[in-house]
């Protein structure tokens, strides 16, 4: 199952409405109802310039159906549980407990690509 990352700056508030607007293209691209996403608030360094509150962000990811993490990759933060939450969105969709990250055997074929 695909996962698409998400991501807006919670110092740019029109990036977070457009993040509506590119979960509802991934959801008319791909024909289906429900797809992998993780929801990402990116900038989180930027104290002083927050205009997207968690609270904001944490509610459109349960709309979403969806997982959110706040990073900052200035300050190195969630970076890695950005990742790891992508991979249990990935192993969940494809009928797993979402826990068993690394699955898969060697005849898998399918492919990651980051963007």
């Amino acid at each position: 199952m695909d996962v698409y990352v998400v991501a807006f700056s919670v110092a740019f508030r029109k990036s977070f409405e457009i993040a509506k607007i590119i979960r509802d293209k991934i959801l008319d691209m791909t024909g289906i109802d429900s797809v992998g996403i993780v929801l990402v608030g990116t900038k989180t360094d930027l104290k002083d310039e927050r205009q997207v509150t968690k609270k904001e962000a944490e509610e459109l990811a349960l709309k979403f159906g969806c997982p959110y993490v706040e990073t900052s990759a200035r300050e190195g933060i969630n970076i890695e549980e950005l990742f790891v939450k992508s991979v249990y969105v990935a192993n969940k969709n494809r009928g797993g407990s979402g826990d068993d990250v690394g699955g898969g055997d060697a005849t898998d074929k399918s492919m990651c690509f980051i963007m």
